[in-house]
């Protein structure tokens, strides 16, 4: 049984045709060419590069060691991660396509990484010996599943343990795809019943023994749309029960989970009904070890899927007691450098918006450093969107931003350094992200601005709010820096709020920013009163409106991420070119906007004239973008 391929055989072309340049150092030219030429990129994209959908990697962390064989599909996607946690790494790379990409990964380059090369995994392995052997790629646990673990086995070390992943009845059968959950088994509409029936975890523990494991763990992987979201202790329905509390998101999706997995309680068949499984096969029974674990507690662990780190929530009675956020990739660790760098300082040196702040430690870990903080209360801001009513009334819609605005102008006000004059050339090269060519807006005259911090990714989901509608916690701080300009925070949670409210990123800007709505006019008074407060001009907050796309671009290459070869970025700069398309529009709104402040919580303001509205935006395409390098 061969790893999962990466892509259709319609996009067979368009693939050979991204890893030739790939090869030869034309990242992001390939990038680019299978955006025009494949009929799914970002599945490809996602196959080879998407580093969070092995978060779950972090709960079997413990038992990944000394020489391992990795099976995974992907092409060496997850080979770095295995490389930090065994001590040596042999691949399995049956094509010759595969091996050519596994050898041209950046990431890999100066490793130790031993490729094995085949079309047979049996010959490839024969008469070598592995610690560890990873095996992943969700598929039903039919005959052939059960053969090729049977062979795995017999390369297994005394003490081994192997990893595998292994779809539940649910996704077996096809009921997953159904409801709309996803993830469906490509021969769904070809299973026996005896194929579903083989599907029953007790049926999967049961033939994973009999192939010589003397001990199975499940963790049952709870989907979130396509793939999975959550990864949870199978058998452990306390567990499931706070995470289906803590999914409050009113969508599709999670109603369908809540109503399926509160059946599944009511029948006593939680264990057994969810739609994939990750086992842990061991041929000796887990021992305690004087080796520090990767998340240092023996208590329930939850995890959360994240892009560039994931959440492991650590319960005990039901109730977290501790958060660590591990890198979900080698380069991620930077991340949470970032993170409690930036928390550090902010913590150190104000007592006014602390308690709001998380409370976060690094800790050593094979993956790099981990953050660890308490349990964030609240829940997030965005949520709140997700019950609005559709347009959402303007003073809802109002509120909501002005209570994102007032904490961002808090921080930043207590922590204001010294203006910074920037000119005309360098606020230019501010606005342009590193690896891409974009145009932008152009600045006649120097730009001046108080320097502080910048949370980087600051938006109503990552703001937690009690009852009231009170900032209990803002969390998530991994693209913070403690030199920004005062626009970086500010106009992202306008944009994402906007985006959020209003169904899309150009919806939200037409919206909010550039037709004449019951919204736009707010928002601008919003935006001009910031302004005023921070002692800088209207003109600056316009320009410097994308500055957080250019941001977080930028970081996903300096850290050597993944992620830079993924859509991600390059929707960041389609975004970004947007708002430069629109900033005349955009400036003539908040420039013609006066703002008389009475006292400090309250101001008059009015418009000295009408406001027409500008141009649409236009549909810009991720393959038209070009890239510096």
């Amino acid at each position: 049984m061969q790893p999962n391929p990466v892509y259709t055989d319609s996009d067979g072309a368009a693939v050979r045709s991204f890893v030739d340049q790939f090869e030869r150092n034309e990242r992001h030219a390939a990038v680019r060419s299978l955006f025009e030429t494949a009929s799914e990129p970002r599945s490809v994209l996602t196959s080879l590069f998407g580093v969070g959908y092995d978060s779950w990697y972090a709960l079997v962390a413990d038992d990944i060691s000394g020489h391992c064989l990795d099976c995974t599909p992907g092409w060496g996607r997850t080979t770095p991660l295995l490389r930090a946690l065994a001590d040596s790494v042999s691949s399995y790379q049956p094509s010759a396509l595969g091996r050519r990409l596994f050898e041209s990964r950046p990431e890999l380059e100066g490793s130790d990484v031993a490729t094995l090369a085949g079309d047979d995994l049996e010959t490839a392995i024969d008469g070598r010996s592995f610690d560890t052997i990873v095996t992943t790629g969700s598929r039903p646990p039919d005959r052939d599943f059960v053969d090729h673990i049977d062979r795995l086995t017999a390369s297994l070390a005394d003490g081994g343990t192997l990893v595998t992943e292994v779809n539940g009845w649910p996704r077996t059968s096809g009921v997953t795809d159904l409801v709309g959950l996803g993830g469906r088994s490509e021969t769904a509409d070809r299973r026996s019943p005896t194929d579903v029936w083989r599907s029953i975890p007790s049926r999967v523990v049961a033939a994973l023994e009999a192939c010589g494991f003397e001990e199975v763990d499940l963790i049952g992987l709870l989907p979130g749309g396509s793939q999975y979201r959550w990864a949870v202790p199978a058998e452990d329905p306390d567990a499931l029960e706070w995470v289906l509390e803590t999914i409050t998101a009113e969508t599709t999706a999670s109603r369908l989970l809540r109503r399926g997995a509160a059946l599944a309680s009511e029948l006593g068949v939680v264990a057994q009904s969810y739609p994939s499984y990750v086992a842990v096969c061991r041929t000796n029974p887990a021992t305690d070890s004087d080796t520090p674990s990767l998340t240092g507690t023996d208590a329930t662990r939850v995890l959360r899927r994240g892009a560039n780190r994931s959440i492991i929530f650590e319960l005990a009675e039901n109730s977290v007691e501790r958060v660590r956020k591990v890198p979900n990739a080698p380069q991620h660790a930077r991340y949470n450098e970032r993170a409690a760098s930036t928390l550090s300082m902010l913590t150190e040196s104000d007592g006014t918006i602390a308690g709001t702040l998380p409370d976060a430690e690094l800790e050593s870990s094979p993956l790099g450093p981990v953050l660890s903080e308490s349990p964030a209360p609240g829940t997030p801001l965005m949520d709140t969107t997700t019950r609005w009513e559709s347009p959402p009334d303007p003073d809802a819609f109002v509120d909501v931003l002005e209570t994102g605005l007032r904490w961002i102008r808090t921080i930043q006000l207590a922590h204001a350094g010294p203006r910074r004059t920037r000119s005309p050339e360098a606020v230019r090269r501010e606005l342009s992200p590193v690896e891409f060519d974009v145009d932008p807006p152009s600045v006649a005259e120097p730009v001046e601005y108080p320097v502080v911090p910048a949370h980087g990714d600051y938006h109503p989901g990552n703001v937690l709010v009690d009852a009231d509608g009170s900032i209990e916690r803002v969390i998530d701080w991994e693209y913070a820096t403690a030199e920004s300009n005062p626009v970086t925070d500010p106009a992202f949670f306008t944009l994402k709020l906007a985006e959020f409210a209003f169904g899309g990123f150009e919806a939200g800007v037409r919206t909010a920013l550039l037709e004449e709505t019951p919204y736009s006019i707010r928002v601008a008074e919003s935006i001009v009163a910031y302004c005023d407060a921070l002692g800088i001009r209207p003109r600056t907050f316009a320009t410097y409106l994308g500055h957080t796309f250019v941001s977080q671009t930028d970081v996903h290459f300096e850290t050597g991420s993944p992620w830079r070869f993924h859509a991600n970025p390059r929707e960041k700069v389609e975004r970004l070119s947007v708002l430069y398309d629109e900033f005349d529009e955009i400036l003539s709104r908040l420039a013609d906007l006066t703002v008389s402040s009475t006292d400090e919580d309250s101001t008059s303001r009015r418009y000295s004239r009408p406001v027409t509205t500008g141009p649409e935006p236009s549909n810009s395409s991720i393959s038209k973008i070009s890239h510096n390098k």
